[in-house]
């Protein structure tokens, strides 16, 4: 399957987890109150530790199976780890279930519901990744966001504001992918589920050894990204938490037609290794991920119509918007090439590395500044340090240092310069359309005109 046809999956799917994404990141806000909505982002922020449950398992079967096709795969060798993890997620879910009832927390509640649905779909979800079957990856990707659009919806209509039928909403969705995937993996079609796999765990040592440090570091990547959201829910008011969150979730909007490349990329980076072609896909992403900026404008004009009491949310949104082309170059490219050269533990020492860059500015901004603002630019710079300089991967060329950085400096020069003026917000829009085609003509002529090549467009 070619480049452009996975991309037209996995940004089909995009599309509708945009439509859901534009629910709950506009519409919401306006219905619920700033502590149920803070409450629903607090649920999210713990949701990315569930995947911590799966003890590098799904990690595992994405490298192990990364780079070959479906033809290549064993079908009974997939059944038993399949039933393996299963029943050992049954097993965690069912002591995590029965931990948070005992202590009658609804929000560990739901998140002890969500491992077993969570997980098993990650299973799938990763295992088709790394094989490139993304036809089977849209069918059931468009599931989760089509069921929370109208359960929301539903909610809404109802006048339900409790935060927590909004989650069930989610669940729900994230449980019918689970069947739907196992119902129609084309795999094995095997459907009972083999108990005494448990009799021989050790044989699956060596996929938990081979993901545990990815989870690891996934962890902490994870964490990495959300130390903004963590600096403000442990120092500032569930008002600044609801502000800052739905400045993410506005960058969110855009960020998710462009992050279509991080999956698609991780089987084509197996056949695509060599220096020279990471360099050029490295340029491309950052030029093609550029043209999501202007679309700052549009939000722009969408929250002050529409969401007035979350205003404050946008000169963050306008910090957190440009470190987009940085966010797509770390999470398609970085990340992969870790897993394709099975660098795995330099992965983890890595993300160690950046999280406590990325700690030490938002700390020290927020204690001498003591804004959103502040805790946003920080997040912003570390990006540009993990962009620029990463370690373990690519090898520091000073003079492509210097031409990235030039160009970076004008590019947010002039978006700023657009940013404080009182233009029309299609004006504003346009006219960053226009900049960022001159600086990308520029800077990376070839490289820019090579995109239409390497899409095939």
């Amino acid at each position: 399957m070619g480049l452009k046809k996975d991309f037209v999956y996995v940004g089909g799917s995009n599309f509708l987890v945009f439509s859901a994404s534009l629910i709950n990141g506009l519409i919401l806000p306006s219905y619920l109150s700033y502590e149920e909505f803070s409450d629903l982002k607090t649920y999210t922020l713990f949701l990315s530790f569930v995947g911590l449950l799966h003890f590098g398992f799904v990690d595992g079967i994405n490298v192990i199976y990364g780079g070959l096709t479906a033809k290549d795969v064993n079908p009974s060798i997939f059944k038993e780890q399949h039933d393996f993890f299963i029943l050992s997620t049954i097993l965690i879910s069912v002591i995590a279930i029965t931990c948070s009832v005992y202590f009658g927390d609804m929000m560990f509640i739901l998140l002890a519901l969500s491992i077993f649905p969570l997980n098993m779909q990650s299973f799938f979800l990763s295992f088709y990744q790394a094989i490139g079957e993304f036809s089977i990856y849209f069918k059931c990707t468009i599931i989760t966001p089509i069921i929370n659009i109208c359960f929301t919806c539903s909610l809404l209509l109802l006048n339900i504001t409790d935060y927590y039928w909004y989650v069930l909403g989610n669940l729900l969705g994230t449980i019918l992918s689970f069947v739907f995937l196992e119902l129609n993996n084309s795999i094995f079609k095997e459907r009972i589920i083999n108990i005494s796999i448990f009799k021989n765990i050790l044989k699956y040592r060596d996929i938990i050894i081979s993901g545990i440090f990815i989870l690891f570091g996934n962890i902490l990547f994870t964490m990495y990204f959300d130390v903004g959201k963590w600096t403000t829910k442990l120092f500032l008011s569930n008002i600044d938490f609801a502000i800052y969150s739905l400045s993410v979730s506005l960058v969110g909007f855009v960020l998710i037609f462009v992050s279509s490349v991080n999956k698609i990329f991780y089987p084509y980076l197996f056949k695509n290794q060599d220096s020279n072609s990471i360099s050029q896909i490295r340029v491309i992403l950052l030029l093609v991920s550029a043209f999501s900026i202007p679309f700052y404008f549009i939000l722009d004009f969408i929250v002050l119509l529409y969401l007035p009491n979350y205003v404050d949310s946008l000169p963050i949104t306008a910090i957190l918007i440009t470190t987009i082309p940085g966010v797509v170059v770390i999470k398609s490219i970085y990340v992969n090439l870790y897993k394709i050269k099975k660098i795995e533990p330099k992965f983890l020492f890595d993300s160690i590395v950046y999280l406590i860059i990325a700690i030490s500015l938002s700390v020290v901004s927020f204690l001498i500044f003591e804004s959103l603002n502040s805790i946003a630019i920080s997040f912003s710079i570390s990006i540009g340090i993990w962009l620029l300089l990463p370690l373990s991967l690519i090898k520091f060329n000073f003079k492509e240092f210097s031409k990235e950085l030039l160009y970076f400096i004008l590019f947010f020069y002039t978006f700023y310069e657009l940013y404080y003026t009182n233009y029309y917000f299609l004006i504003k829009f346009l006219v960053f359309i226009c900049i960022v085609l001159l600086l990308n003509l520029v800077f990376f002529r070839k490289q820019f005109l090579q995109i239409f090549i390497f899409f095939k467009l």
